[in-house]
Formats: C-alpha cells, structure tokens, sequence
C-alpha cells in the first residue's frame, strides 16, 4: 500500500475511534444536566435554567479551546478568508440546537425531543449525497434506518406524550435542522481550520447567544451549590471539550452521512450510565432496541465512503 493511502487509512481509523468516544462523551450529557438541575431542587425558587446549563456548558469550554488554539497553528495553507465569517455561523447554529433542544422538554417527552433531534442524521445524509458528493449506497441506508429504528425502541418514544406534543415534537425537529446546519459548517470548515480554532468561535457565540436566549426566558442562570457548579463544569468539559471536539476533529476524515449516524450511541451511552446512577433498568424490549441500534450503525459503516 502507498505511504500516502496508508496515512489516510490511519487516519480514518483514529477519526473513528474520535469519533465514538465523542458520541460516549456527548451521550453523558443529559446525565451531567439532570444531576445540576438535581443539585438546587431543594432550594427556593427551583434549579437552574435548562437552556442556562446549555450556557454553562460552552461558556467554560470556551476558554479551554481558546488555549488549544493559541497552541496550534493558524489555517491550513490555502484557506479562504471568506469561510472565517462562516465560523460565526457555526456558533449561532448550536446555539438554536441547544435552545431548541431544552425548550422542547417543556411540552414533550426527554424521549422524543432527543430522538427527534437525531433525524438530523437524514438532512446531512441528504447534503452529503447531493452536495458533498459522497457515495451512499443501500447498505448505508438500511444501516442507518436500523440504527434509527433501534434508538426508537431504546429511548421508548412515544410521539404522543408531554404537556403539548406538537410543540414538543416541532421543536425536536427544529432541534435537528439547526444541529444538521452545525455539523456540515464543521464539516466545511475543517477543510481550512484547525479544530480548536472552529471549537474556540462557535463556543464563544454560542455562549453569547445562550445567555441572552436564557436571560430573556427568566432562567435563573448562576448555580447555587456546589454540586451544581461541578455538573455544569463536567457537563463542559467531558460533553463539550471532549465530546463536540473529538466530533469536529474526526468530520475531517470521515464522511458527514457516516459521522452523523453514527451519534445515534449516544442514547445507549445515555441508558447505560442511568441503569448505574439511577437504577432506571432497562426492559428486554429496551435492550433489544440497543442490539439493533449497534448492528444497524455496523452495517451503516460498511455502507458508507471512506470507513
């Protein structure tokens, strides 16, 4: 084998195991959210805003990947100045996947707002196939349904539970657009720019947008017990540094279709850190749900360019 095909073989590989432990990483998320909110419960007036802990969350690992940054290199040789004003953009669009994504679980279930949120899988499919041009082909399709399908099973979803479920489920889809929006700017911009560089602007505007989206909704936004401030600060530094950059980094060697899909390990990881912190045992259904979810990403991987 070429030393240079060899070089992009390895380099496959190591954005695919980037790439799982991102999904385990991000998957803690909802884990690090519930045990802040769980923190202030007994105090007056209630918890923290949830979309104030999605502020949390990329305002302390801003700094972190402005540090890396400032360690790294500049854009690759070549870079367009043009696709710098893009990395704003980036931020503003998880800064709506996130408010979306927490406002959802006021009219529907945790269920269906992060399922819903995963359809993002089927928009950049669709942006990769037509625009990225990579070549999807059946295997990649009935993977990727399979994996949809199971995640469905596993999380329970019942498109008809919460306070306003077409609110609730509208939201989880909006949540998806804007998180498919991110994942293709990343997938753009890592063309030209390092990951640290692209994690440092949109977790900066993300915080911005964050804190007046929370501000305007009456969140209380500082944390109030310690506990809280240690859930927040996991929530930024395992889910966010670690988890969205290992993410940006591996969308450079994989493709976007496959990258995406395979974010659906993150109700697994979900399910199998509450069955241990919280005893919320699965049923064999459940479980089933989470054998079909694997395979189906199995089978979705030897579909997809470039794996």
């Amino acid at each position: 084998m070429p030393s240079g095909a060899y070089q992009e073989v390895s380099a496959q590989r190591q954005a695919l195991i980037a790439l799982v432990f991102g999904a385990c990483c991000i998957g803690l998320a909802p884990i690090f959210s519930k045990l802040a909110f769980d923190a202030e419960q007994p105090l007056p007036g209630g918890g923290l805003g949830m979309i104030a802990a999605a502020f949390w969350r990329t305002a302390l690992a801003a700094p972190v990947f402005w540090l890396l940054h400032a360690r790294t290199r500049g854009p690759a040789p070549g870079a367009r100045r043009s696709r710098s004003a893009l990395l704003w953009l980036t931020g503003a669009a998880f800064a709506c996947d996130l408010a979306a994504w927490h406002k959802a679980f006021e009219y529907t279930s945790l269920a269906n707002a992060t399922l819903l949120a995963n359809t993002a899988f089927i928009l950049v499919a669709a942006a990769g196939y037509f625009w990225l041009r990579e070549r999807l082909g059946w295997t990649f399709a009935l993977g990727s349904a399979a994996a949809f399908a199971g995640a469905a099973v596993l999380l329970g979803v019942d498109l008809c539970a919460g306070r306003d479920p077409l609110i609730g489920d509208a939201l989880g889809l909006l949540t998806a657009c804007f998180y498919a929006a991110y994942l293709l700017l990343v997938k753009v911009l890592r063309r030209d720019f390092s990951t640290a560089r692209i994690m440092a602007w949109s977790s900066s505007v993300s915080a911005i947008g964050l804190l007046g989206i929370a501000y305007g909704a009456g969140e209380q936004i500082v944390p109030r017990t310690p506990e809280a401030w240690l859930s927040v600060t996991a929530l930024a530094l395992v889910s966010h540094v670690a988890g969205q950059g290992l993410i940006a980094y591996a969308m450079a060697h994989l493709a976007a279709s496959f990258a995406t899909v395979s974010l659906l390990l993150q109700p697994v990881v979900t399910a199998a850190v509450s069955w241990v912190l919280f005893a919320q045992v699965l049923s064999p259904l459940q479980i089933g749900g989470a054998l079909l979810l694997l395979g189906g990403l199995a089978v979705a991987r030897r579909g997809s360019p470039g794996t």
